[in-house]
């Protein structure tokens, strides 16, 4: 039949200091709430809990006391019978590297034999009391010196912890302020693990879900501060390596169409250089062809001066102008115009020439005519000496 009892979870604190990391001080006592807390036996956490803490509260000797309910049957026996009436709170410490002390959160609490701290025993099983303190002393039980120096005393632990509550909310705001920061991204990265995930995976979710929605508002703020940095930081490992796969993306892009570019202006390049060769050669093929034609009509006797075709003044039709001697420059006018128009001595030496095989006869048809085969035809050389 499960059983109430009350009792001293933490003795009241030493004015020498902390015998263990782990041990609280006045402030701390005063603010620890342990009611909702688990009730285990000597710290099996692993095992089912054999209770409950109902409340916790600072005790008229600033120690911390407790009220719990115990429902299992063997540890209610253990606790009526007195083999167990020690008390242990178990301590969460997170310290630095240096052993600097960050925090302490009071995880459970456990019914043992004996508890490791002097005076944590259970006292009041039922609502009896099963632990007195006999005083042998005959006299007053306080002075009144003692009672004003507990009356001091008091005071100065009632500003000592106004100091201590005070600051404890300044760091819990910048703490609750620094951890809420992390909120949207942890939120939104358990949001997008739900999006497409099968139904047993967002049943698995769905308290990381609502815890992302609210962690920062839990009044053990500090106490959600690794979770919600692990989550925050993996957060920013996906949307960084997203970052980078989509800078790839557009690098890949950028790379394909320059590639792309240079292919079409190297076959472009090629192109010219072809035609550029073509051109070359059909030049110098039609160099050649004037070259061997001015061989045969100076052997002909029809050209008294010879052309370097590979000179530009040879073969264009305005040459950059070179400087030269101006009797030179008037010999090569007289020159060009003398062969600008054939003379009827040409002519007749062109008709007359070869005793008969070069001339120009007529032909037993009208094809030496030109124009109409009907009165005033004039044949080719006629035609040829008006033309000129």
């Amino acid at each position: 039949m499960p059983v109430e009892v009350r009792g001293v979870a933490h003795p009241p604190p030493t004015h020498g200091g902390r015998d263990d990391p782990s041990d609280l001080n006045a402030a701390e006592i005063a603010t620890t709430q342990l009611g909702g807390a688990p009730l285990f036996w000597e710290h099996q956490t692993s095992s089912r809990p054999v209770g409950q803490v109902l409340a916790s509260w600072e005790g008229s000797d600033g120690s911390l006391r407790m009220s719990a309910i115990v429902t299992d049957p063997t540890t209610e026996k253990r606790v009526r019978n007195g083999t167990a009436r020690g008390l242990s709170l178990g301590t969460d410490v997170i310290s630095t590297d240096k052993g600097d002390v960050l925090m302490r959160a009071q995880r459970e609490l456990s019914v043992c034999k004996e508890g490791r701290r002097p005076g944590t025993f259970i006292d009041h099983v039922g609502g009896q009391r099963v632990l007195r303190r006999a005083k042998a002393s005959r006299g007053e039980d306080v002075s009144k010196e003692s009672y004003e120096e507990l009356k001091r005393q008091l005071a100065q632990k009632s500003q000592d912890l106004a100091d201590a509550r005070a600051r404890s909310d300044v760091f819990e705001q910048k703490e609750r302020t620094r951890i809420s920061a992390f909120q949207p991204d942890a939120k939104a990265f358990i949001d997008e693990l739900m999006t497409g995930a099968d139904a047993e995976t967002k049943a698995d979710l769905a308290p990381m879900q609502q815890w992302a929605g609210d962690f920062h508002t839990k009044s053990d703020v500090l106490a959600q501060a690794p979770l919600a940095r692990l989550v925050a930081c993996a957060s920013a490992r996906v949307k960084r390596s997203r970052e980078e796969a989509s800078t790839n993306t557009e690098a890949s892009a950028t790379l394909g169409k320059t590639m792309k570019e240079l292919e079409a202006v190297t076959t472009e390049r090629d192109a010219l250089k072809q035609r550029v060769g073509e051109l070359g050669a059909l030049a110098d093929e039609r160099q050649a062809g004037l070259e061997r034609l001015q061989s045969e009509l100076s052997k002909a006797g029809l050209v008294a001066e010879k052309f370097d075709f590979s000179k530009a003044s040879s073969r264009e039709a305005n040459p950059a102008e070179t400087p030269e001697p101006v009797a030179a420059k008037e010999e090569i006018k007289q020159v060009t115009s003398n062969a600008s128009r054939p003379t009827d001595h040409l002519l007749s030496e062109i008709f007359n020439r070869g005793g008969g095989s070069l001339r120009f006869v007529s032909s037993s048809t009208t094809h030496q005519l030109l124009g109409s085969s009907n009165g005033g035809s004039t044949d080719i050389a006629a035609a040829i000496r008006a033309g000129f």
